[in-house]
């Protein structure tokens, strides 16, 4: 039961107010987990240009999962990703 509650903390902890910030050099990228009614979908920003990478109807795990492999991706491509809130 209490893996379950970490999970669940965890997952939390990445709500709509939260902002994984990515830089390299002048580069900028921005993953957020945005609440959507009882899902959430993970807007991905390159440029100015905001793409939803992944949607779930109901919680969070999918939007996470998918927003820290593309965290993965960047920070092997150079990039320091950091939070930042709203």
């Amino acid at each position: 039961m209490k893996s379950v509650l970490v999970l669940i903390l965890a997952f939390s902890s990445f709500a709509s107010a939260d902002v994984l910030e990515c830089t390299a050099g002048s580069e900028k990228r921005e993953l957020e987990v945005a609440s959507v009614e009882k899902g959430c979908e993970l807007k991905y920003t390159k440029a100015g240009n905001v793409e939803i990478k992944a949607t779930q109807k109901n919680g969070e795990e999918k939007c996470v999962e998918v927003r820290e492999r593309i965290q993965k991706n960047l920070e092997g491509a150079g990039y320091t990703c950091a939070t930042a809130k709203n």
